[in-house]
């Protein structure tokens, strides 16, 4: 599956590991987590058609946000997330081939709730799921 592969390939990158260890968690920061810390979700997936027979080809939109307490924490993580992602094409660690991946938004937020500086980015993803 697209996403697992992404996080064991971000999980993986020195650069996010020396900000943030293994914290990288599918959609929801639980409210206790050690921060710095990332999530991801799958916003919107794709499939492409031609002669209405489906390839094997999707584009999937994935976002990343990134959670600290103080905001050059966040947009260090967010960097790592990008370094690791932008421009990235070959075969995840799931069997996923991944064709390229580009960045198409992203911003900066304060949670005043929960006091804590947020990074969002969204990523379009082309890819092949594994062929079975």
């Amino acid at each position: 599956m697209l996403e697992f592969g992404l996080q064991h390939l971000i999980s993986n990158a020195s650069a996010f590991t020396t900000l943030a260890g293994t914290r990288l968690f599918p959609v929801l920061l639980r409210e206790a987590e050690t921060l710095p810390a990332a999530t991801y979700q799958l916003i919107t997936t794709r499939p492409l058609y031609t002669l209405n027979k489906r390839i094997n080809f999707t584009q999937s939109r994935i976002q990343f946000d990134t959670w600290a307490g103080d905001y050059v924490s966040a947009k260090n993580l967010m960097a790592a997330i990008n370094a690791a992602v932008d421009n990235f094409s070959g075969d995840l660690v799931d069997g996923t081939h991944v064709f390229g991946v580009q960045l198409l938004t992203s911003g900066d937020l304060f949670e005043s709730d929960a006091n804590i500086y947020r990074c969002t980015a969204d990523y379009m993803i082309q890819h092949s799921s594994p062929v079975s």
